[in-house]
């Protein structure tokens, strides 16, 4: 499922009403090629979705969850760009189609400032699909990213790959997102990428999930291109109680890239608060 994404600072978009300077020509082949692998994600989706159902009798449902999650700083899950240096929250609606895996999410970041011309909150949107087939597990679709109080807005087709299990307990993944903005002259869109792995181990019984990844992108937001921009690990685990799930979390980022480039070393924290439920 989609985690919200946010065009390039929204202090620099809120606040100054511009950005870099568009040089999309020289990306076009790169984002091409990238529209085309989450394009056939998204068709794979689809026909695992046919593949299956007709051999399904499972009932139609929806089911959801509602969400409160909490970071120290919001940074960027893909490309790892500092979003907001602060507090944020983002509560965050998910209602999904079972058994055809279809879904539709709506959040709300909020910097804690308050909706007024200095707040840079941001409406995010999507919708999509997400599929298991073997050890695979597909999730593609489009979102859309209102910042509010600016015209930096944009369009994203997104996608993550998953390999379960592959050796042990060992899950390499691979996320990619192409960003269209509304306006290029205002804020430069492009193609952004992260590979990595997750490893659950047990301390005192508790499992812990280790999640470390690279990521890079084509010159995204009007940046430099950076094959491998920075370095992430991101530690978590999961409570429940009762329907309530409890996930904190502690990320810690090195940058790899150019000085000026997209990433910051940051370490950071979070929380996730998921009350999941059915509807039909």
């Amino acid at each position: 499922m989609p985690t919200g994404r946010s065009p390039a600072s929204w202090e620099s978009l809120c606040l100054n009403g511009y950005g870099r300077p568009w040089r999309g020509e020289h990306k076009m082949k790169a984002t091409i090629t990238a529209l085309g692998v989450i394009v056939c994600l998204l068709a794979a989706c689809v026909c695992g979705v046919a593949a299956e159902d007709a051999q399904s009798d499972k009932k139609f449902g929806l089911t959801g969850y509602h969400t409160m999650d909490t970071y120290s700083s919001y940074v960027d899950r893909v490309s790892g760009e500092t979003l907001h240096n602060g507090p944020v929250i983002y509560p965050h609606l998910f209602i999904a189609a079972e058994p055809l895996g279809a879904y539709m999410s709506f959040g709300l970041y909020n910097n804690f400032k308050g909706f007024n011309k200095h707040s840079a909150n941001s409406l995010e949107y999507a919708v999509g699909i997400e599929r298991e087939i073997g050890i695979i597990k597909l999730d593609a679709g489009y979102g859309y990213s209102d910042i509010k109080n600016s015209k930096g807005d944009v369009h994203y087709f997104y996608s993550l790959i998953e390999f379960r299990d592959v050796v042990d307990k060992l899950t390499p993944y691979l996320s990619l997102e192409w960003d269209l903005p509304v306006k290029k002259e205002i804020l430069e869109g492009g193609f952004m990428c992260r590979v990595g792995g997750k490893y659950p181990v047990k301390v005192y019984n508790q499992p812990i999930n280790i999640d470390l990844s690279l990521a890079g992108h084509d010159g995204i937001y009007g940046y430099r291109p950076e094959k491998i921009s920075a370095a992430r690990l991101t530690l978590s685990t999961l409570f429940k109680l009762g329907h309530l799930e409890l996930t904190p979390e502690l990320n810690f980022q090195k940058r790899l890239g150019y000085s000026d480039g997209i990433a910051r070393d940051r370490i950071y924290g979070g929380l996730k608060v998921v009350f999941p439920f059915d509807i039909l």
